[in-house]
């Protein structure tokens, strides 16, 4: 499977690795805000089961 998507990934041009890249970042950014949120998340619900 990565060699498959190496061989696309060099056999594409400029234009096609250029939008990879951006999606690439946005995926990076999304995966980042959802690994904040779920810290905050996972924050509020220790506290909450530590209280009595």
């Amino acid at each position: 499977l990565l060699s498959e998507l190496e061989t696309k990934v060099t056999n594409s041009d400029d234009i096609h690795l250029e939008q990879l890249n951006q999606e690439i970042e946005v995926l990076k950014r999304v995966i980042n805000d959802n690994k904040v949120e779920l810290e905050q998340v996972i924050k509020k619900l220790s506290t909450t089961e530590s209280k009595p």
